[in-house]
């Protein structure tokens, strides 16, 4: 190769005649590759940038091409990467679609071994190490994984409360969540009084009954009330008796002046007076009304 080049120096005068080309730039474009192919010389600028650009490629293969077996020497078998050379296919080649992997590590960045590269996360993601972010779980950017607050919590938004119940004299309208301050009038009271009552018996039988009908006087009322009906036997009272001959009780709850009548039964008498007691005991536990029959005579069993 060398003597051709030799040869064609030589010759270049004999050239730039042939060509219309400076000597000069002839002798340049041997040097340069070997090649008349106008890659060096000041005329260089004549030629097209495509056909240049092509050329300098085909010109840095060719010397790759050249120097292989000394690469191969030199390296000792370690490969051409550490030269930077990769690629040996010629410009305009079609390359072979790439394949792509999944890689599976731990994708959380809070982690302690968090992969960067990781695709699919393996669920062995490591928090051993203290994690520093947001501890309120009240913050918009509350950070679950977190064990040191970093003061970066953003604030809350504020939450008023109050009275939401409308039923309630302090009742706010503004009022998102209910603090338990709500405050209810007091329950109309029920001031409970007997309708009608009457006690009857028979001289024959050994049994009493009470009829009664219990209202409140104040028609929005309602209350829970206790009616007593005892039987002392004539001559005795809670004063001077251990307790009454015969007595019952019952519960009723009574709301306004609604028609609702009851009834409570005492038997088991022997023959004898008796004194009859009903006794009406308000929610307070204190009897609010009396009513009494006296020197009652029964004609009970003998």
């Amino acid at each position: 190769m060398s003597e051709d080049i030799d040869d064609a120096l030589k010759r270049a005068e004999e050239l730039a005649e042939i060509t219309g080309r400076d000597k000069k730039d002839i002798i340049a474009d041997l040097l340069d590759d070997g090649q008349l192919n106008m890659s060096a010389g000041e005329d260089i600028d004549n030629k097209d940038f495509l056909d240049i650009a092509q050329e300098k490629v085909d010109k840095l293969k060719a010397l790759l091409m050249t120097l292989l077996p000394v690469f191969a020497l030199i390296v000792g078998g370690t490969g051409f990467e550490m030269f930077g050379v990769t690629d040996w296919s010629p410009v305009g080649d079609d390359y072979p679609e790439e394949e792509y992997y999944d890689v599976y590590g731990c994708t959380d960045p809070n982690a302690i071994n968090y992969m960067y590269d990781a695709t699919v996360d393996d669920g062995y993601c490591s928090y051993d190490e203290e994690v520093y972010g947001c501890t309120n779980d009240a913050a918009p950017n509350y950070d679950e994984l977190a064990t040191i607050d970093d003061g970066s919590c953003e604030p809350t938004e504020e939450v008023i409360e109050g009275c939401t119940d409308s039923e309630a004299d302090n009742y706010n309208s503004e009022a998102e969540e209910d603090d338990g301050s709500c405050e209810y009038p007091p329950p109309p009271e029920c001031e409970p009084v007997y309708y009608d009552i009457y006690v009857f018996y028979q001289s024959n039988n050994t049994k009493v009954v009470a009829d009664f009908d219990i209202d409140c006087s104040n028609e929005e009322a309602t209350e829970n009330v206790e009616v007593q009906f005892l039987a002392w036997t004539n001559g005795t009272n809670p004063s001077n008796s251990e307790g009454p001959y015969n007595w019952t009780s019952e519960h009723y709850d009574i709301a306004g002046e609604e028609w609702d009548s009851h009834r409570l039964i005492l038997g088991n008498f022997t023959h004898g007076y008796y004194d009859l007691y009903v006794y009406l005991i308000g929610e307070d536990g204190e009897i609010d009304i009396e009513k009494n029959w006296l020197n009652i005579e029964i004609n009970g069993e003998t």
